[in-house]
């Protein structure tokens, strides 16, 4: 069954429950120890909790874009089976995890289409799996823009028809982007929020399913863990949640911190494998891989889509327990920096290390990958993939979940890597000058 047959939205099954951000235990928010970035950490976090209006703003814009997409683009009538028209806006984005660190954050929506459960499957390809001629990008965004001939996809895989659409339910400031993930912005000026919308592109849905369901088995340290880390990798890269990856500092995205995050909380092991029952399929023929259920195609802007391996567990083995089930967030940060600055203490004075020691990180010699279980070696055959020849020459490595042979952090120089890890060393060497008397502002201050 292709995973998205009865898709479970990240956005909903969060807000079914209570956020873990009201439910706090009282010892986490004030140790006995009097511990400040601890107390400090959980604050911050607690006050990144939406405010009931941005929430039920949220929602009435998601059921108004659903009717309205389907009132514009859809000439079926409600299917009687199971009650869903056949497309419906959903959430993704870290609002649909709990992962956003302010209101400026856009609300990031898709169009989930129901007769196209796979996405960018080969039935809708621009080029044939056999073609040598590939559209350029020039030609590509052209077609993203206008209706597409192929009868299968109503106008909504259109940009220009879809900003008209968005136009005509009161939408301003519409930005067309023709790119891989063929995106459109907009505000919405009565509930002040700032949105962007693709179609049918199921990337964000599945990573922002993954990482609610590690932040359900680590509330209390993963998410405030993200939401610290978040903070400090926005004041120190300058990102403006409005703007590219690319136009920040260290060319990261929120979701690469995630996964450093969640493999970091894997290698000492906080965290399972959500993946590990996992293996790559070996395909005969090119025609057994098209038809894969496994596979979701993303990536719309592309002449063919790109392969997304879409199976995870929602819920850890049964016999898996965290080998410090006492483990504060506290401690995680400061364990997370520690990690990743490849130093360690001789004598008082910092050393780089260049092994493969279990304490400290090498981006020479590892790879983050929460697929593979945390992080692992740069060379060699794993249970999922062998790696990609265009990791070679890239200073950092951070593995994208579902599409296996991408690299999350391609787009940092080695320049830019070795001012990032810099920017840690820095960071770390804070917070064990101050000890006990550092709180999480010292960290977000330091090096400015």
């Amino acid at each position: 069954m292709p995973p998205t047959k009865n898709y479970l939205s990240a956005y909903k099954a969060h807000y079914s429950y209570p956020s873990p951000r009201t439910t706090v235990p009282l010892k986490l928010m004030d140790p006995a120890c009097g511990d400040q970035l601890q107390t400090t950490i959980m604050e911050l976090w607690r006050s990144s909790e939406p405010t009931r209006e941005r929430k039920d703003a949220m929602e009435e814009l998601r059921l108004l874009l659903t009717n309205a997409v389907n009132a514009a683009f859809s000439s079926e009538s409600l299917d009687i089976e199971n009650g869903k028209m056949r497309f419906e806006v959903d959430i993704v984005g870290s609002t649909s995890w709990g992962g956003e660190i302010g209101t400026s954050t856009d609300v990031d929506l898709v169009i989930i289409d129901r007769n196209f459960p796979r996405g960018y499957e080969p039935s809708v390809w621009l080029q044939p799996p056999d073609s040598t001629k590939p559209l350029s990008f020039k030609q590509l965004s052209e077609i993203r823009y206008h209706a597409s001939t192929n009868p299968l996809l109503p106008g909504c895989y259109s940009l220009k028809a879809l900003s008209d659409c968005m136009e005509g339910v009161g939408m301003t400031h519409t930005v067309r982007s023709p790119h891989r993930l063929p995106l459109l912005k907009f505000v919405d000026p009565v509930r002040k929020l700032g949105c962007d919308l693709q179609c049918n592109d199921l990337s964000g849905m599945y990573n922002c399913s993954l990482i609610l369901a590690y932040t359900r088995i680590a509330p209390y340290v993963l998410l405030p863990m993200i939401c610290t880390l978040k903070t400090w990798y926005k004041v120190k890269s300058g990102k403006d949640p409005k703007m590219g990856n690319k136009d920040n500092r260290f060319k990261l995205s929120s979701y690469a911190i995630c996964l450093m995050s969640i493999a970091y909380l894997q290698n000492i092991g906080h965290l399972p494998n959500l993946q590990k029952d996992i293996r790559a399929r070996v395909y005969n023929d090119k025609t057994k891989r098209l038809e894969d259920e496994e596979l979701v195609w993303v990536e719309w802007g592309r002449n063919r889509g790109l392969p997304a391996h879409t199976s995870f567990s929602k819920v850890p083995d049964p016999n898996w327990r965290p080998t410090d089930p006492d483990l504060t967030v506290c401690r995680a940060v400061i364990g997370f920096l520690r990690y990743f600055s490849g130093r360690i203490e001789t004598n008082g004075n910092p050393e780089i290390v260049n092994t493969l020691e279990k304490d400290h990180f090498d981006p020479c010699l590892q790879v983050i990958s929460p697929l593979n279980g945390g992080i692992m070696p740069r060379e060699g055959t794993w249970a999922k993939r062998i790696q990609p020849t265009s990791w070679i020459p890239e200073k950092l490595v951070i593995q994208d979940s579902f599409k296996w042979a991408k690299n999350q952090a391609a787009s940092m120089t080695e320049l830019v890597c070795d001012q990032f890890f810099q920017c840690i060393r820095d960071t770390s060497r804070i917070l064990e000058e101050l000890g006990n008397e550092a709180r999480v502002e010292d960290i977000l201050r330091c090096g400015l």
